[in-house]
């Protein structure tokens, strides 16, 4: 089955829903940002993942929207040295 994946990344809550073609919501969560956009949707991708195990769901589109939006969606050589190396250890 095919799923479409949402998120919004705002600065206080991150939510996330997967659909599927008729607009039925397969999993979802709400959870705090708490100053850390990139471990939320980490987070928030386990959650998730977690909820959808043993269906055979294929995720074929992803949205995102809210505040960390850009700094979420952007590959990775778009981002400073520094956040690289921090990446990396979490």
């Amino acid at each position: 089955m095919k799923g479409y994946l949402g998120i919004d990344i705002g600065s206080i809550s991150t939510k996330g829903v997967v659909i599927d073609k008729d607009n039925n919501i397969l999993a979802s969560e709400y959870l705090w940002t708490e100053g850390d956009p990139m471990g939320a949707v980490k987070k928030l991708l386990k959650v998730l993942e977690k909820q959808l195990d043993g269906k055979d769901i294929e995720i074929v589109a992803v949205g995102t929207t809210g505040s960390a939006r850009i700094s979420i969606s952007l590959p990775s050589s778009c981002f400073s040295s520094t956040f690289k190396s921090a990446r990396k250890t979490t």
